[in-house]
Protein backbone atom coordinates (compact mmCIF):
# COMPACT_ATOMS: atom_id res chain seq x y z
CA UNK A 1 0.00 0.00 0.00
CA UNK A 2 1.31 3.17 -1.31
CA UNK A 3 1.19 5.94 1.44
CA UNK A 4 0.61 9.44 0.39
CA UNK A 5 3.33 11.92 0.77
CA UNK A 6 2.78 14.43 3.54
CA UNK A 7 2.68 17.44 1.38
CA UNK A 8 0.26 15.93 -0.50
CA UNK A 9 -1.95 15.15 3.46
CA UNK A 10 -1.62 18.89 4.18
CA UNK A 11 -3.66 21.87 3.59
CA UNK A 12 -2.14 25.44 3.52
CA UNK A 13 -4.25 28.23 4.41
CA UNK A 14 -3.88 31.44 2.77
CA UNK A 15 -4.43 34.54 4.31
CA UNK A 16 -4.65 38.16 3.23
CA UNK A 17 -3.91 41.89 5.12
CA UNK A 18 -7.54 41.73 5.72
CA UNK A 19 -7.63 39.08 7.13
CA UNK A 20 -4.46 39.54 9.69
CA UNK A 21 -5.80 42.75 10.28
CA UNK A 22 -9.01 41.58 11.75
CA UNK A 23 -7.05 38.85 13.42
CA UNK A 24 -4.61 41.11 15.24
CA UNK A 25 -7.53 43.50 16.07
CA UNK A 26 -9.01 40.86 17.46
CA UNK A 27 -5.87 39.56 19.64
CA UNK A 28 -4.48 36.65 17.92
CA UNK A 29 -1.48 38.33 18.04
CA UNK A 30 0.72 39.79 20.74
CA UNK A 31 2.47 43.08 19.90
CA UNK A 32 5.88 41.60 20.65
CA UNK A 33 5.20 38.88 17.62
CA UNK A 34 7.16 40.05 14.59
CA UNK A 35 5.31 38.99 11.38
CA UNK A 36 5.20 39.31 8.26
CA UNK A 37 2.48 38.42 5.33
CA UNK A 38 4.44 36.78 2.79
CA UNK A 39 2.62 35.61 -0.72
CA UNK A 40 -0.23 34.90 1.94
CA UNK A 41 1.86 33.19 4.68
CA UNK A 42 2.67 34.54 8.03
CA UNK A 43 6.49 34.26 8.56
CA UNK A 44 7.92 34.99 11.89
CA UNK A 45 10.66 37.75 11.54
CA UNK A 46 13.93 36.86 13.81
CA UNK A 47 14.60 39.39 16.74
CA UNK A 48 17.32 41.75 15.95
CA UNK A 49 21.15 41.43 17.06
CA UNK A 50 22.52 44.33 18.71
CA UNK A 51 24.13 45.79 14.99
CA UNK A 52 21.26 44.83 13.33
CA UNK A 53 19.15 47.30 15.94
CA UNK A 54 21.79 49.55 15.78
CA UNK A 55 22.54 49.99 12.33
CA UNK A 56 18.85 50.86 11.97
CA UNK A 57 18.83 53.18 14.90
CA UNK A 58 21.59 55.26 13.31
CA UNK A 59 19.94 55.18 9.43
CA UNK A 60 16.31 56.47 11.39
CA UNK A 61 18.33 59.06 12.95
CA UNK A 62 20.53 59.96 9.27
CA UNK A 63 17.51 60.25 7.38
CA UNK A 64 15.33 62.39 10.20
CA UNK A 65 17.59 64.63 10.27
CA UNK A 66 18.78 64.75 6.58
CA UNK A 67 15.30 64.67 5.60
CA UNK A 68 13.10 66.59 8.05
CA UNK A 69 9.57 67.15 5.67
CA UNK A 70 10.32 66.20 2.57
CA UNK A 71 9.77 62.37 3.41
CA UNK A 72 8.17 60.16 6.20
CA UNK A 73 11.25 58.08 7.64
CA UNK A 74 9.14 54.59 8.42
CA UNK A 75 10.93 52.20 10.40
CA UNK A 76 9.85 48.58 10.74
CA UNK A 77 6.37 49.62 9.86
CA UNK A 78 3.93 47.87 7.41
CA UNK A 79 4.28 48.26 3.59
CA UNK A 80 1.46 46.53 1.94
CA UNK A 81 2.98 45.96 -1.39
CA UNK A 82 -0.69 44.05 -2.66
CA UNK A 83 -3.43 41.84 -0.72
CA UNK A 84 -0.91 38.86 0.39
CA UNK A 85 1.70 40.72 1.17
CA UNK A 86 2.61 43.30 3.99
CA UNK A 87 6.25 43.78 4.55
CA UNK A 88 7.74 45.07 7.74
CA UNK A 89 10.86 46.54 6.07
CA UNK A 90 14.06 47.88 8.62
CA UNK A 91 13.36 51.33 6.84
CA UNK A 92 11.09 52.84 4.23
CA UNK A 93 11.24 56.89 3.20
CA UNK A 94 7.73 57.52 2.04
CA UNK A 95 6.03 60.32 0.38
CA UNK A 96 4.98 62.96 2.83
CA UNK A 97 0.75 62.24 3.60
CA UNK A 98 -1.34 64.47 4.93
CA UNK A 99 -2.42 61.74 7.86
CA UNK A 100 0.94 60.05 7.86
CA UNK A 101 -0.86 56.81 6.88
CA UNK A 102 -3.10 56.82 9.81
CA UNK A 103 -5.73 55.36 7.60
CA UNK A 104 -4.28 52.93 5.65
CA UNK A 105 -0.87 51.01 5.10
CA UNK A 106 1.47 52.90 2.73
CA UNK A 107 1.81 50.82 -0.95
CA UNK A 108 4.54 50.91 -3.77
CA UNK A 109 3.32 54.13 -5.13
CA UNK A 110 3.69 56.13 -1.51
CA UNK A 111 7.70 54.60 -1.18
CA UNK A 112 10.51 56.37 -2.32
CA UNK A 113 13.13 53.61 -1.11
CA UNK A 114 13.30 50.67 0.74
CA UNK A 115 16.46 49.60 3.13
CA UNK A 116 16.62 46.11 4.52
CA UNK A 117 19.96 45.61 6.89
CA UNK A 118 20.89 42.08 6.57
CA UNK A 119 22.78 40.57 9.18
CA UNK A 120 21.56 36.91 9.37
CA UNK A 121 18.89 37.55 7.16
CA UNK A 122 20.67 38.39 3.48
CA UNK A 123 19.11 34.90 1.72
CA UNK A 124 15.81 35.97 2.66
CA UNK A 125 15.53 39.61 1.78
CA UNK A 126 17.21 38.99 -1.60
CA UNK A 127 15.94 35.64 -2.27
CA UNK A 128 12.33 36.07 -1.26
CA UNK A 129 11.52 40.00 -0.53
CA UNK A 130 13.22 41.75 -3.32
CA UNK A 131 11.24 39.85 -6.17
CA UNK A 132 7.92 40.92 -4.58
CA UNK A 133 9.61 44.52 -4.24
CA UNK A 134 9.99 44.93 -7.88
CA UNK A 135 6.82 42.50 -8.77
CA UNK A 136 4.73 45.25 -6.69
CA UNK A 137 7.11 48.22 -8.40
CA UNK A 138 8.96 49.35 -5.32
CA UNK A 139 11.09 52.42 -6.90
CA UNK A 140 14.41 51.52 -4.93
CA UNK A 141 15.43 48.98 -2.69
CA UNK A 142 19.01 49.33 -1.23
CA UNK A 143 20.17 46.18 0.77
CA UNK A 144 22.92 46.54 3.51
CA UNK A 145 25.13 43.47 3.98
CA UNK A 146 26.47 44.01 7.05
CA UNK A 147 28.64 40.13 6.94
CA UNK A 148 30.36 41.92 3.39
CA UNK A 149 30.00 45.44 4.95
CA UNK A 150 28.44 46.27 1.52
CA UNK A 151 25.15 48.11 0.04
CA UNK A 152 23.68 46.94 -3.11
CA UNK A 153 21.42 49.07 -4.58
CA UNK A 154 18.68 47.96 -6.84
CA UNK A 155 16.14 50.12 -9.30
CA UNK A 156 13.77 50.04 -12.23
CA UNK A 157 11.57 47.28 -10.62
CA UNK A 158 9.61 44.97 -13.32
CA UNK A 159 7.98 41.41 -13.03
CA UNK A 160 11.22 39.56 -13.38
CA UNK A 161 12.82 42.09 -11.02
CA UNK A 162 15.06 44.65 -10.74
CA UNK A 163 16.66 46.11 -13.82
CA UNK A 164 19.64 47.31 -12.29
CA UNK A 165 21.85 46.22 -9.36
CA UNK A 166 24.95 48.52 -7.97
CA UNK A 167 26.97 46.90 -5.14
CA UNK A 168 28.50 49.77 -3.48
CA UNK A 169 31.46 49.37 -0.59
CA UNK A 170 33.68 51.93 1.53
CA UNK A 171 33.41 55.59 0.45
CA UNK A 172 31.24 55.15 -2.67
CA UNK A 173 27.74 57.35 -2.44
CA UNK A 174 24.49 56.82 -3.32
CA UNK A 175 21.73 59.08 -3.88
CA UNK A 176 18.75 59.32 -1.17
CA UNK A 177 15.81 60.51 -2.61
CA UNK A 178 14.30 64.08 -1.94
CA UNK A 179 17.60 64.81 -0.60
CA UNK A 180 21.63 64.76 -2.13
CA UNK A 181 24.28 61.39 -1.79
CA UNK A 182 25.54 59.06 0.89
CA UNK A 183 28.57 57.41 1.22
CA UNK A 184 28.13 53.65 1.85
CA UNK A 185 30.64 54.39 4.94
CA UNK A 186 27.52 56.92 6.80
CA UNK A 187 25.12 53.86 5.70
CA UNK A 188 26.54 51.14 7.86
CA UNK A 189 28.44 53.34 10.48
CA UNK A 190 31.95 52.31 9.33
Amino acid sequence: MMRPRLAETLRRRRFDVDEVTRMTAAGVFTDEERLELVAGELIQMPTPGPRHAGTVNALAKLFFTRLGDRAIVSIQNPLQLDRRNLYMPDVALLRPHADSYRGGHPGPGDTLLVLEVADSTLARDRGIKLPQYAVAGVPQVWILDLQRAEVVAFAEPGPRGYGSERVCTGSQRLRIPEDGEVAVTELLGS
